[in-house]
Protein backbone atom coordinates (compact mmCIF):
# COMPACT_ATOMS: atom_id res chain seq x y z
CA UNK A 1 0.00 0.00 0.00
CA UNK A 2 1.75 3.10 -1.15
CA UNK A 3 0.85 6.73 -1.45
CA UNK A 4 2.99 9.60 -2.70
CA UNK A 5 2.76 13.20 -1.64
CA UNK A 6 4.75 16.29 -2.52
CA UNK A 7 6.02 18.46 0.30
CA UNK A 8 6.43 21.92 -1.24
CA UNK A 9 7.49 25.33 -0.09
CA UNK A 10 4.20 26.54 -1.58
CA UNK A 11 0.87 24.81 -1.46
CA UNK A 12 0.51 21.68 -3.54
CA UNK A 13 -1.20 18.33 -3.41
CA UNK A 14 -1.20 14.76 -4.59
CA UNK A 15 -3.72 11.97 -4.85
CA UNK A 16 -4.01 8.21 -5.03
CA UNK A 17 -5.36 5.14 -3.25
CA UNK A 18 -4.28 2.79 -0.48
CA UNK A 19 -5.23 -0.89 -0.32
CA UNK A 20 -4.79 -3.93 1.90
CA UNK A 21 -6.76 -6.95 3.08
CA UNK A 22 -8.44 -4.78 5.73
CA UNK A 23 -8.17 -1.45 3.92
CA UNK A 24 -10.68 -0.32 1.34
CA UNK A 25 -9.44 1.79 -1.57
CA UNK A 26 -9.97 5.46 -0.83
CA UNK A 27 -8.76 8.63 -2.54
CA UNK A 28 -6.09 10.58 -0.68
CA UNK A 29 -4.66 14.05 -1.07
CA UNK A 30 -2.14 16.24 0.71
CA UNK A 31 -1.21 19.86 1.19
CA UNK A 32 2.01 20.64 3.06
CA UNK A 33 4.35 23.60 3.22
CA UNK A 34 7.87 22.31 3.82
CA UNK A 35 7.35 21.36 7.45
CA UNK A 36 6.82 24.99 8.42
CA UNK A 37 3.10 25.56 7.92
CA UNK A 38 0.16 23.57 6.67
CA UNK A 39 -0.23 19.80 6.92
CA UNK A 40 -0.58 16.71 4.74
CA UNK A 41 -3.69 14.65 5.43
CA UNK A 42 -3.41 10.90 4.84
CA UNK A 43 -6.84 9.41 4.17
CA UNK A 44 -7.70 5.71 4.12
CA UNK A 45 -10.63 3.48 5.06
CA UNK A 46 -11.01 0.26 7.03
CA UNK A 47 -13.74 -2.25 6.41
CA UNK A 48 -13.17 -3.54 9.96
CA UNK A 49 -11.25 -2.40 13.07
CA UNK A 50 -7.50 -2.96 12.71
CA UNK A 51 -4.09 -2.08 14.10
CA UNK A 52 -2.49 0.27 11.58
CA UNK A 53 1.12 1.30 10.96
CA UNK A 54 2.01 4.21 8.66
CA UNK A 55 5.60 4.79 7.57
CA UNK A 56 6.73 7.86 5.57
CA UNK A 57 9.74 7.60 3.24
CA UNK A 58 11.59 10.09 1.08
CA UNK A 59 12.23 9.69 -2.65
CA UNK A 60 15.29 7.48 -1.99
CA UNK A 61 13.27 5.08 0.16
CA UNK A 62 14.78 6.28 3.45
CA UNK A 63 12.27 6.22 6.27
CA UNK A 64 11.86 9.67 7.76
CA UNK A 65 8.79 9.28 9.94
CA UNK A 66 6.95 6.51 11.74
CA UNK A 67 3.68 8.37 11.81
CA UNK A 68 1.50 5.66 13.35
CA UNK A 69 2.82 2.47 14.94
CA UNK A 70 0.43 -0.47 15.41
CA UNK A 71 -2.39 1.77 16.65
CA UNK A 72 -6.00 0.64 16.70
CA UNK A 73 -8.32 2.41 14.26
CA UNK A 74 -12.05 1.81 13.98
CA UNK A 75 -13.87 0.73 10.83
CA UNK A 76 -14.69 3.45 8.34
CA UNK A 77 -12.81 6.38 6.87
CA UNK A 78 -9.69 7.35 8.81
CA UNK A 79 -7.27 10.25 8.63
CA UNK A 80 -3.79 10.98 9.94
CA UNK A 81 -1.92 14.30 9.84
CA UNK A 82 1.65 14.49 8.55
CA UNK A 83 3.03 17.73 9.97
CA UNK A 84 6.17 17.92 7.81
CA UNK A 85 8.68 16.91 10.50
CA UNK A 86 10.78 13.76 10.76
CA UNK A 87 11.06 11.45 13.78
CA UNK A 88 13.77 13.67 15.30
CA UNK A 89 11.58 16.76 15.07
CA UNK A 90 13.47 18.29 12.15
CA UNK A 91 11.57 19.86 9.21
CA UNK A 92 11.52 17.63 6.13
CA UNK A 93 13.08 19.11 3.02
CA UNK A 94 10.72 20.01 0.19
CA UNK A 95 10.28 17.07 -2.17
CA UNK A 96 8.25 13.99 -2.98
CA UNK A 97 7.48 11.61 -0.11
CA UNK A 98 5.76 8.25 -0.04
CA UNK A 99 3.74 6.76 2.76
CA UNK A 100 2.88 3.12 3.30
CA UNK A 101 -0.19 2.08 5.25
CA UNK A 102 0.25 -1.38 6.78
CA UNK A 103 -2.57 -3.36 8.31
CA UNK A 104 -1.23 -5.27 11.32
CA UNK A 105 -4.39 -7.33 11.52
CA UNK A 106 -4.88 -11.03 10.99
CA UNK A 107 -5.42 -13.43 13.84
CA UNK A 108 -5.24 -11.69 17.17
CA UNK A 109 -1.86 -11.73 18.84
CA UNK A 110 1.27 -9.70 19.36
CA UNK A 111 4.51 -11.10 20.70
CA UNK A 112 6.38 -8.76 22.99
CA UNK A 113 9.99 -8.57 24.13
CA UNK A 114 11.16 -5.93 26.57
CA UNK A 115 14.59 -5.55 28.11
CA UNK A 116 17.10 -3.21 29.69
CA UNK A 117 20.29 -2.55 27.75
CA UNK A 118 21.88 -0.72 30.70
CA UNK A 119 23.03 -3.44 33.07
CA UNK A 120 24.03 -0.83 35.67
CA UNK A 121 20.54 0.67 36.01
CA UNK A 122 18.72 0.21 39.32
CA UNK A 123 16.84 -3.09 39.02
CA UNK A 124 14.11 -1.78 41.36
CA UNK A 125 13.36 1.31 39.26
CA UNK A 126 9.61 1.93 38.88
CA UNK A 127 9.95 3.81 35.59
CA UNK A 128 12.07 3.20 32.47
CA UNK A 129 15.50 4.74 31.90
CA UNK A 130 17.55 5.12 28.69
CA UNK A 131 18.11 1.66 27.23
CA UNK A 132 14.74 0.24 28.33
CA UNK A 133 12.83 -0.88 25.25
CA UNK A 134 9.90 -2.96 24.10
CA UNK A 135 9.66 -4.71 20.73
CA UNK A 136 6.23 -5.84 19.52
CA UNK A 137 5.63 -8.20 16.61
CA UNK A 138 2.27 -8.15 14.85
CA UNK A 139 1.14 -10.21 11.81
CA UNK A 140 1.73 -8.52 8.46
CA UNK A 141 -0.83 -10.65 6.60
CA UNK A 142 1.85 -12.55 4.62
CA UNK A 143 3.15 -15.11 7.17
CA UNK A 144 5.61 -12.56 8.50
CA UNK A 145 5.48 -9.91 11.19
CA UNK A 146 5.95 -6.17 11.56
CA UNK A 147 8.36 -5.20 14.35
CA UNK A 148 7.65 -2.04 16.34
CA UNK A 149 10.27 -0.85 18.84
CA UNK A 150 9.40 1.47 21.73
CA UNK A 151 12.31 3.35 23.35
CA UNK A 152 10.72 4.73 26.49
CA UNK A 153 13.46 7.14 27.55
CA UNK A 154 15.78 8.90 25.10
CA UNK A 155 17.13 12.32 26.21
CA UNK A 156 18.10 13.15 22.62
CA UNK A 157 14.46 13.26 21.50
CA UNK A 158 12.89 16.77 21.61
CA UNK A 159 9.64 17.14 23.51
CA UNK A 160 7.59 17.79 20.37
CA UNK A 161 8.73 14.47 18.85
CA UNK A 162 7.68 12.32 21.83
CA UNK A 163 4.65 10.04 21.52
CA UNK A 164 1.70 10.42 23.90
CA UNK A 165 -0.75 7.60 24.63
CA UNK A 166 -3.76 9.00 26.45
CA UNK A 167 -7.08 7.96 27.94
CA UNK A 168 -9.43 9.66 30.41
CA UNK A 169 -7.34 8.29 33.30
CA UNK A 170 -3.91 9.54 32.23
CA UNK A 171 -1.11 9.72 29.65
CA UNK A 172 1.93 7.52 29.02
CA UNK A 173 4.91 8.80 27.01
CA UNK A 174 7.28 6.99 24.66
CA UNK A 175 10.23 9.02 23.47
CA UNK A 176 10.95 7.13 20.26
CA UNK A 177 9.08 4.57 18.12
CA UNK A 178 10.63 2.91 15.07
CA UNK A 179 10.51 -0.24 12.97
CA UNK A 180 13.76 -2.23 13.17
CA UNK A 181 14.47 -4.65 10.35
CA UNK A 182 13.93 -8.05 12.01
CA UNK A 183 13.22 -11.33 10.24
CA UNK A 184 10.17 -12.98 11.76
CA UNK A 185 7.77 -15.73 10.72
CA UNK A 186 4.33 -16.83 11.86
CA UNK A 187 2.84 -20.23 11.07
CA UNK A 188 -0.71 -21.18 11.94
CA UNK A 189 -1.15 -24.56 13.61
CA UNK A 190 -4.21 -26.61 14.53
CA UNK A 191 -4.15 -25.30 18.09
CA UNK A 192 -2.61 -21.84 17.67
CA UNK A 193 0.54 -20.60 15.97
CA UNK A 194 4.32 -20.92 15.88
CA UNK A 195 6.31 -17.70 16.01
CA UNK A 196 10.03 -17.20 15.41
CA UNK A 197 12.20 -14.08 15.14
CA UNK A 198 15.89 -13.53 14.47
CA UNK A 199 16.53 -10.39 16.56
CA UNK A 200 19.96 -8.77 16.11
CA UNK A 201 21.62 -7.79 19.35
CA UNK A 202 21.92 -4.26 17.99
CA UNK A 203 18.11 -4.03 17.82
CA UNK A 204 18.08 -4.72 21.56
CA UNK A 205 20.57 -1.95 22.28
CA UNK A 206 23.56 -4.28 22.65
CA UNK A 207 26.79 -3.94 20.67
CA UNK A 208 27.21 -7.72 20.79
CA UNK A 209 25.94 -10.74 22.71
CA UNK A 210 26.60 -10.29 26.45
CA UNK A 211 29.61 -12.26 27.65
CA UNK A 212 29.48 -15.33 29.88
CA UNK A 213 28.55 -14.40 33.42
CA UNK A 214 26.77 -11.16 32.54
CA UNK A 215 23.13 -10.54 33.49
CA UNK A 216 20.37 -8.61 31.77
CA UNK A 217 16.80 -7.93 32.88
CA UNK A 218 14.02 -8.70 30.42
CA UNK A 219 10.53 -10.06 29.92
CA UNK A 220 8.63 -11.77 27.13
CA UNK A 221 4.92 -12.14 26.58
CA UNK A 222 1.95 -12.46 24.27
CA UNK A 223 -0.93 -10.07 23.68
CA UNK A 224 -4.07 -11.92 22.66
CA UNK A 225 -6.84 -10.37 20.59
CA UNK A 226 -10.41 -11.30 19.86
CA UNK A 227 -11.38 -13.45 16.87
CA UNK A 228 -11.16 -10.48 14.51
CA UNK A 229 -7.79 -9.30 15.82
CA UNK A 230 -9.22 -5.88 16.55
CA UNK A 231 -9.42 -5.78 20.37
CA UNK A 232 -6.97 -6.85 23.06
CA UNK A 233 -8.54 -9.34 25.44
CA UNK A 234 -5.51 -10.61 27.37
CA UNK A 235 -1.90 -9.64 28.03
CA UNK A 236 0.35 -12.37 29.45
CA UNK A 237 4.00 -11.82 30.38
CA UNK A 238 6.43 -14.35 31.81
CA UNK A 239 7.61 -12.18 34.72
CA UNK A 240 5.49 -9.06 35.05
CA UNK A 241 2.22 -10.33 36.45
CA UNK A 242 0.96 -6.74 36.88
CA UNK A 243 0.91 -6.19 33.09
CA UNK A 244 -2.64 -7.46 32.68
CA UNK A 245 -4.39 -4.18 31.86
CA UNK A 246 -6.54 -4.11 28.71
CA UNK A 247 -8.87 -1.44 27.29
CA UNK A 248 -6.71 1.41 28.61
CA UNK A 249 -4.08 2.63 26.16
CA UNK A 250 -1.59 4.28 28.57
CA UNK A 251 -1.91 1.36 30.98
CA UNK A 252 -1.01 -1.06 28.20
CA UNK A 253 1.91 1.04 26.99
CA UNK A 254 3.63 1.50 30.36
CA UNK A 255 6.41 -0.88 31.42
CA UNK A 256 7.52 -1.86 34.93
CA UNK A 257 11.26 -2.66 34.81
CA UNK A 258 11.25 -3.65 38.48
CA UNK A 259 9.03 -6.63 37.57
CA UNK A 260 11.28 -7.99 34.83
CA UNK A 261 13.24 -11.18 35.35
CA UNK A 262 16.97 -11.87 35.05
CA UNK A 263 18.66 -13.46 32.05
CA UNK A 264 22.00 -15.07 32.90
CA UNK A 265 24.52 -15.56 30.08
Amino acid sequence: MEQKSRIDDAEGGGGGVVKSSALQAVAASAVLCGGVSGAAEIRYALDEPAFVTIAVEDASGRRVRNLVSAQRREAGECGETLDGFDDAGNPCAAGVYRWRVMDCGGFGFQNGWQKAADASADSARPVPVPGDIRILFAPDGANGAVAVRYAFSDPSVPDKARHAFSSPVGTAWVDRIDHPQIEAAITRTDDGYDFSADIPWEALGEKAMPTHGETRRADVGVIFGDADGGRTVRRAYLFDQEAQIVDDLPGEVRVRPANWGELHF
